[in-house]
């Protein structure tokens, strides 16, 4: 019985040698990106000007979290060879429980080292039903956030605010709304059935 003891005391603590091995040289940020695809299509696509049309990113993280972002255009920038300049650009975040983000813009900086991205002009966000209008959003995987800026119109069936600046944070899905100058205050239209 001891023998049969000791060969149980040895199997696990080899099994515990190989677990801490596997853990302490494999472990990985949650928020690695695990897959990046470029669309073979896109890389058909380039023009003489090194304009490359019909362009579509797809990453996934290693929580099931999928990134994609499709442009109509984009010139890769020429002191940065990982940015590339979006024109007429779409792009979704899909979690992994299947709720959906879509981003709307005229144009993006993609970064296709760290997939962190800057929205212009025209950006419209939609989440279920509720539609954001701004300027500007930034969207960074590395500290899992939104930064939504300048000339921001929030809008839902009950509520429309205007607000110099959204924070959303992807992780714990909370959200602050702000004003750049504290005297400001956060204007809000509350409708009830279109009435206000």
């Amino acid at each position: 019985m001891n023998k049969r003891i000791v060969e149980l005391l040895i199997c696990l603590s080899i099994l515990s040698l190989i677990l801490t091995f596997i853990i302490v040289y494999f472990k990985t940020d949650k928020n690695q990106i695990s897959k990046n695809e470029l669309d073979i299509e896109t890389k058909k696509n380039l023009t003489q000007d090194n304009i490359i049309e019909g362009i579509k990113y797809i990453s996934e993280d290693l929580s099931g979290n999928l990134y994609s972002i499709l442009a109509e255009t984009g010139v890769q920038n020429p002191d940065n060879v990982d940015e590339i300049f979006f024109s007429g650009v779409s792009a979704k975040l899909i979690a992994k429980n299947k709720t959906e983000l879509l981003i709307f813009a005229d144009s993006a900086n993609y970064n296709n080292l760290n997939y962190n991205t800057n929205f212009k002009d025209n950006v419209l966000v939609i989440y279920k039903n509720e539609k954001i209008n701004c300027d500007y959003l930034k969207l960074d995987f590395y500290k899992n956030t939104i930064i939504l800026s300048e000339n921001i119109v929030f809008k839902n069936p009950d509520i429309k605010l205007l607000v110099d600046k959204i924070e959303i944070d992807l992780t714990t899905k909370t959200s602050v709304f702000s004003m750049n100058e504290k005297s400001k205050d956060i204007l809000i239209n509350y409708t009830k059935n279109g009435i206000n």
